[in-house]
């Protein structure tokens, strides 16, 4: 898996010579049109019939690869497993995702998991990293939300910060980092080939959701599934390490065919 280098202006076309990253009348009568129209109608009310059945959309957005916001490690496997919602188990699998109500996508098409390690201190840059995984693909990546992570109101947790992932005007997914100094504004076009959105903030003492220093990230599609790396590990105390800018994940597309799936390929 390669790691993603480098800077672009949003918005941003694929380069397709990057590739994937380590590890996009008339009828004849008054009578036949109206005929067909009763069809067409009965048609489209049975997909939409089909389509509320399933949680999966029919639809298939553009994918964009991501990469890890800081050197860390992944999730660890203390407090595993436990059923999903769980805030001790930092599992992608069972991680609480905490802020879909925030970013606008919905929970059963997010996942979450929390970054930690020895190297993963107060004051550790975090940065941005997506990349189109087509070619000809335009990027737009949007500071969406700011706001505060878990103990609202007390500042102790640092904030969340909400990227918005676009291609064109259609938004694709979102990309949340919590307990993070933000250093980009809501609403700020920021670069997606690292761009430093803040540090990891100093929570002080520990409260309810957090204990030590780590990063909270959520990913989630606006349609379908997000997904994240397969080839990730959980462990004790820490799982598999990371470098910044490996991949972790996919928002867009459609290889996940459920909730909080690690990635097919």
């Amino acid at each position: 898996m390669r790691r993603a280098r480098g800077l672009a202006v949003a918005p941003l076309t694929a380069d397709a010579s990057r590739g994937p990253i380590r590890q996009g009348r008339w009828g004849r009568t008054i009578l036949t049109t109206v005929f067909a129209r009763v069809v067409a109608v009965v048609a489209v009310t049975a997909a939409s019939l089909v389509a509320g059945a399933s949680p999966a959309s029919a639809r298939t957005d553009a994918e964009f690869w991501i990469g890890a916001p800081v050197d860390g490690r992944w999730a660890s496997s203390i407090g595993c497993p436990a059923p999903f919602p769980s805030r001790a188990c930092a599992d992608p699998r069972s991680h609480s995702v905490d802020y879909a109500a925030l970013d606008g996508t919905p929970e059963r098409r997010s996942w979450a998991v929390d970054l930690g390690g020895s190297a993963l201190v107060v004051g550790t840059g975090v940065y941005l990293y997506v990349t189109p995984y087509a070619s000809g693909v335009a990027l737009t990546t949007r500071v969406d939300q700011l706001g505060p992570a878990c103990a609202p109101g007390t500042g102790r947790a640092g904030r969340v910060v909400v990227v918005g992932i676009y291609h064109g005007s259609r938004k694709v997914g979102t990309v949340a980092y919590a307990h993070v100094k933000p250093a980009v504004t809501q609403g700020q076009l920021v670069d997606p080939r690292g761009t430093k959105i803040g540090t990891v903030a100093d929570i002080g003492a520990p409260i309810s959701c957090s204990d030590h220093p780590r990063l909270h990230v959520e990913m989630g599609n606006t349609y379908n599934y997000s997904c994240f790396a397969r080839g990730l590990h959980t462990g004790r105390p820490w799982g598999d390490a990371v470098r910044r800018g490996d991949f972790i994940g996919w928002v867009g597309g459609r290889r996940a065919t459920g909730s909080r799936q690690p990635c097919p390929y």
